[in-house]
């Protein structure tokens, strides 16, 4: 269900490593590729020293609804795409993303047709 799929989240490599445990107890390995929101906020704006969840939530002004919950907490990752979309434009971003993760199947124009909304997207 999952194949090709990209994990993204803030601090991705600590939220992988739970989803792994989870995976590793049904005798399954997590091997997606990740993309960390931490990461590509360093990437953007060098200039920052903190780029913890709540200060990108108040740096970039992003409405949170239930924080420190799964779902509200799974949007800022959606809603920070959409920021660095608004400041860099799609293309943009998408070629450091690109870059960055070397994720060189997907093109600048699946990044500006994603859906804005958290989940998984699937591309045919």
């Amino acid at each position: 269900m999952l194949r090709g799929a990209i994990f993204v989240a803030h601090n991705a490599q600590f939220d992988h490593a739970f989803i792994a445990e989870e995976y590793r107890l049904l005798d399954r390995r997590l091997t997606h590729q990740r993309a960390c929101t931490v990461q590509l906020s360093r990437y953007f704006y060098p200039q920052y020293q903190h780029y913890k969840l709540d200060v990108a939530i108040e740096r970039h002004n992003i409405g949170v609804v239930n924080r420190h919950r799964a779902p509200g907490d799974a949007q800022v990752p959606v809603d920070f795409y959409q920021v660095l979309c608004a400041e860099y434009g799609a293309p943009g971003v998408a070629t450091a993303v690109t870059q960055r993760y070397h994720f060189q199947a997907f093109s600048q124009n699946r990044y500006s047709t994603l859906a804005y909304k958290k989940g998984v997207i699937y591309f045919d």
